[in-house]
């Protein structure tokens, strides 16, 4: 019920206040980027709020994210629901591609003339694709890059071989 008393004006009114609930404010800093493969943490899981509650990320901590910009959010739902509302937030993670591990032990002397085989020639990544190996004019030099595909850089390296000297005549 409210009544003016003002000698200008008279009267009263009754009716009723709605105040309505609160949204809570939601701060998330945008992460730093992070490699293909790292998994989701609190790292890049961090929002917060004045108001006490509770945070559920899409995607989840622990998730691995494909290479690219992502998007992350979060809805908060506060402790006291009869005051404030569910609130919701988004932020764009960056996560970079990766470069491939590729193994390939220097392969021992072969006598000169010989074909390289298989046995020079196995080079392996940890990521699935295409390993090549290639090898020079003269048998004498391989090299040998990954191609493998989305989350990952191409990868190349050099191996040796030595080959005995030619016989003289």
């Amino acid at each position: 019920m409210g009544t003016i008393s003002d000698t200008n004006y008279q009267g009263s009114t009754s009716n009723t206040l709605v105040i309505d609930k609160g949204a809570p404010a939601i701060t998330w800093a945008t992460p730093a980027a992070i490699p293909y493969g790292t998994a989701l943490s609190a790292t890049q899981l961090n929002a917060n709020s004045t108001v006490a509650g509770t945070f559920v990320y899409t995607p989840a901590a622990g998730t691995v994210l494909s290479a690219g910009s992502q998007n992350l959010s979060v809805t908060f739902t506060p402790t006291d629901l009869g005051d404030y509302t569910t609130a919701t937030a988004t932020v764009t993670l960056m996560v970079n591609k990766t470069t491939p591990t590729i193994t390939w032990a220097t392969p021992a002397t072969i006598p000169y003339g010989t074909a390289l085989s298989a046995t020079q020639l196995n080079a392996s990544s940890t990521v699935a694709g295409d390993v090549r190996l290639h090898s020079d004019s003269r048998n004498r030099a391989v090299g040998g890059f990954a191609e493998p595909f989305g989350n990952f850089l191409r990868r190349l390296t050099w191996a040796t071989i030595r080959q005995l000297q030619r016989p003289s005549r």
